[in-house]
């Protein structure tokens, strides 16, 4: 990471990142299922890199009765 680019993102940045609205982020900091960090004004902010591990922990592999099948 260099110098100039944010510690820290807004909720319009995480759902662009995780390609999901920016309130549906919210809610999911809010409820406590997206890492977060909350400011000392309540402003939720977020890490890229605690996102990027958040979605690697909800990967799964693909099904061996799916994996290698094409479709059409």
């Amino acid at each position: 990471m260099s110098t100039n680019e944010p510690i820290l993102i807004d909720a319009r940045e995480a759902g662009r990142l995780l390609d999901m609205l920016p309130a549906r982020v919210t809610r999911l900091a809010k409820r406590g299922d997206l890492p977060c960090v909350i400011l000392p004004d309540g402003e939720l902010r977020y890490s890229e890199e605690d996102l990027r591990k958040w979605v690697k922990g909800y990967r799964r592999p693909t099904p061996a009765s799916t994996a290698g099948r094409r479709d059409g």
